[in-house]
């Protein structure tokens, strides 16, 4: 089973916000990609359920979106990416730092069947917002057997 990946691309599909949703198949290939060893940071997210799908915010603030990807594989889907470390020129005194820089991830177990190909995104002012159809169960015809004839050794 291929994996989706929801990221910025050049030719993709417009969405209202201006950002490019472009969906790919890959296999199992961007696990490996990290490029430290460093355990990856966890950006804060909310997961939330609406009649019509599951919406996943993350707050991607000053992380470009070249840097994200949105997998969908199995019954996850994952938010990961880096954000780059941009030092000031010249010597530096930090009185207090607390913005995480690197390899994040966000982890999301999916609730209930999605749409993945419905799927589609925004960011704005520095929220990443991932919207994800709910694929609706659809019951089989049920066979009326009602009708059949019974024969006299009642045998249908």
């Amino acid at each position: 089973m291929g994996m989706m990946i929801l990221r910025r691309g050049r030719s993709a599909q417009p969405v209202d916000s201006g950002l490019d949703v472009e969906f790919t198949y890959e296999f199992g290939a961007w696990r490996g990609r990290r490029s430290d060893s460093l355990e990856p940071w966890r950006p804060p997210a909310d997961v939330f359920e609406r009649s019509d799908g599951l919406v996943v915010r993350v707050e991607i603030a000053g992380i470009s979106l070249d840097e994200v990807e949105v997998v969908v594989e199995g019954e996850e889907l994952w938010v990961h990416g880096e954000r780059r470390v941009g030092y000031p020129a010249g010597p530096r005194l930090y009185h207090e730092s607390r913005i995480r820089y690197g390899s994040f991830e966000v982890p999301v177990r999916l609730p209930f069947p999605v749409i993945v190909g419905e799927a589609s995104a925004d960011s704005i002012d520095g929220a990443l917002t991932i919207y994800l159809p709910r694929r609706v169960a659809v019951k089989a015809p049920m066979r009326d057997d009602s009708h059949e004839q019974v024969s006299d050794r009642g045998e249908r």
